[in-house]
């Protein structure tokens, strides 16, 4: 929904590994570790970004085509992060990898944004339940509103 507020395949992945590694990156500026290789393979889910930390952490950015990406298709994934949202997601994942003989994946759920409008300078925050968190569908719903009556 309101495609034209994506974000780019390219933009996205690079924001979410630049901000998983200014927190997970532990290493000196004159020792950093960092790889990071782009794939670009025929077939669903053949496009991703791979960011490696040492000593072991792997950071895997796979542009999805398909309800499930490679979470169903590469048994070595291990973890998976989802929102309430999108918690029977989750949930359906792991009934697939079951359903294979694979081991579930580690789930852990984060939180989605507050609902908060801008006017001016302020932030005002709706309401401080559940309903007054957003996802990404809604933010772009909001920017689609903003830009039809010229805020």
């Amino acid at each position: 929904k309101f495609a034209k507020y994506m974000q780019t395949w390219d933009e996205r992945q690079k924001g979410v590994l630049d901000f998983l590694i200014s927190i997970l990156d532990l290493s000196t500026p004159s020792h950093e570790t960092i790889t990071i290789n782009r794939v670009s393979e025929p077939g669903t889910n053949g496009k991703a970004v791979i960011a490696r930390l040492e000593p072991d952490l792997t950071i895997r950015c796979v542009e999805i085509s398909d309800p499930f990406g490679p979470t169903i298709t590469d048994e070595s994934i291990s973890a998976l992060v989802i929102s309430a949202e999108t918690r029977a997601g989750g949930k359906a994942v792991n009934d697939k990898r079951r359903e294979k003989g694979w081991e579930d994946l580690e789930v852990f759920e984060v939180d989605v944004l507050n609902g908060e409008e801008e006017r001016g300078d302020q932030a005002i925050t709706t309401t401080e339940d559940f309903a007054s968190k957003i996802s990404s569908t809604e933010i772009r719903r909001r920017k689609s509103e903003r830009s039809q009556s010229g805020a």
